[in-house]
């Protein structure tokens, strides 16, 4: 039973991060200086950000302490990375992309599933427009598959998302985001483990 709800969670984070992109965020205009991020410091921050949305643990010390080796090393100043944004930024786009969207569609996967044919909420095509055109498209087949019942590849296994599934889905996005939003403060909060 554990390791089931340990795989919907885990479920829960891989949907949720493709349908988001943090990186996408070109700073905000409100008078600072962005700077970018290249290289090896870029993947770094990404792949602590991603570690920060995917796991089911807080960020570690040592994962801290490379994100502010890459900041300091950058202009001292995680809300002023191009690539990422303000903490504010980030949790506001979560909040209203992320998780508003996930709800909506997974909303919608449990009608689809019941009903056997895709569905497609007036509140999901209005949170759409906040998509990339390729993720849209894969979101409509991923809702058909779901619809007729059919296998969907993640990390190499193919699984069926059944009512019970999507329901736990839907149960748990909520505390996806808190445990996100309490990594994401660690990460930005420079003294966290001094």
């Amino acid at each position: 039973m554990i390791n089931s709800i340990l795989y919907l969670r885990a479920i829960i984070f891989a949907l949720f991060f493709i349908t988001i992109n943090i990186f996408s965020c070109q700073g905000q205009s409100n008078g600072q200086k962005y700077y970018s991020l290249s290289g090896q410091d870029a993947e770094t921050i990404k792949k602590i950000i991603k570690y920060s949305i995917s796991s089911m643990d807080t960020v570690s010390e040592e994962m801290h302490a490379d994100f502010w080796k890459v900041v300091i090393k950058n202009g001292g100043n995680p809300n002023n990375i191009k690539e990422i944004g303000s903490i504010d930024y980030i949790k506001e786009d979560l909040i209203e992309i992320g998780i508003s969207y996930q709800k909506a569609f997974y909303e919608d996967a449990l009608i689809s599933y019941r009903k056997g044919k895709s569905f497609e909420s007036e509140k999901r095509k209005k949170l759409n427009k906040k998509l990339e055109n390729t993720r849209i498209e894969k979101n409509k087949l991923l809702m058909i598959k779901i619809a007729n019942q059919e296998p969907i590849s993640f990390n190499g296994e193919e699984i069926v998302l059944d009512e019970e599934k999507i329901k736990s889905i839907l149960k748990n996005i909520d505390g996806a985001f808190i445990l996100f939003e309490h990594n994401l403060n660690i990460l930005f909060s420079e003294k966290y483990y001094k």
